[in-house]
C-alpha cells in the first residue's frame, strides 16, 4: 500500500512539473498575445461605441437635431466608459458570474489541486466522437 501511495505521489509530482513546464513555455509567448488581445478589445469597444452612437445620432437627426462634433463625442464617451468599466474581470466576479479570480501567487496551487483531484478517479473510456468547431 505504501508503494502504491508513493507511486501515486510521484505521478502527481511529475504531472505538476509537466504542467509547470508547459505554463513557462506558454508564458514566453503570452506577452505578445496579451498585447494583441488588448488592442483587439479596445478596437471592439470603439466599434461598439460607434454603432450605438450612430443609432442615437440617427434618431436625433430624424427629429431635426443638428449635432456638433462635441455633442457626438458626448454621446460616444459614456458608452466607451461603460464598456471599459464592465469589461474587467472584477466586474463579472463581483456579480458572481464566475467562480472568482485566481491570483498570480495562487495559480500553481490551484493547478496542482485540480490535477490532484483529477487523479482520484479513473478516467473512463471516451464514448463520443471528436469535437470540432
Amino acid at each position: 500500500m505504501a508503494i502504491t501511495l508513493s507511486r501515486k505521489k510521484a505521478e502527481v509530482e511529475d504531472s505538476i512539473e509537466d504542467v509547470a513546464k508547459a505554463l513557462r513555455e506558454a508564458a514566453d509567448g503570452l506577452s505578445q498575445d496579451a498585447e494583441t488581445a488588448v488592442a483587439q478589445a479596445a478596437e471592439a469597444v470603439r466599434k461598439a461605441a460607434d454603432v450605438l452612437a450612430t443609432v442615437k445620432i440617427n434618431q436625433l437627426e430624424r427629429n431635426g437635431a443638428k449635432l456638433t462634433k462635441e455633442e457626438i463625442d458626448a454621446i460616444r464617451q459614456p458608452i466607451i466608459d461603460k464598456y471599459e468599466s464592465e469589461s474587467t474581470p472584477y466586474y463579472s466576479t463581483t456579480r458572481l458570474w464566475d467562480d472568482g479570480i485566481v491570483g498570480m501567487t495562487e495559480t500553481r496551487e490551484a493547478l496542482a489541486l485540480g490535477i490532484a483531484m483529477s487523479l482520484n478517479q479513473p478516467i473512463p473510456d471516451q464514448k463520443y466522437g471528436v469535437f470540432r468547431m
